[in-house]
């Protein structure tokens, strides 16, 4: 997500709370389900996403964490 590119990942904590909540990764269930994930990544409007993406990650700091 840092480098700009759309995410699909496995339903894991760290992706489902809160990037998978918030639209901002494909998440999958299992192998087949990530493999979705993925295709669906592929499919997704790059700009959308950045924009989305970044507008939420802005939000973040090493400070706060």
């Amino acid at each position: 997500m840092a480098g700009g590119r759309p995410v699909g990942s496995t339903d894991i904590a760290d992706m489902m709370e809160p990037y998978g909540r918030l639209g901002l990764v494909e998440v999958g269930d299992g192998a087949h389900g990530c493999e979705a994930a993925i295709d669906r990544t592929l499919a997704t409007e790059r700009v959308d996403m950045g924009r989305r993406a970044d507008a939420y990650l802005g939000t973040m700091s090493w400070d706060r964490t």
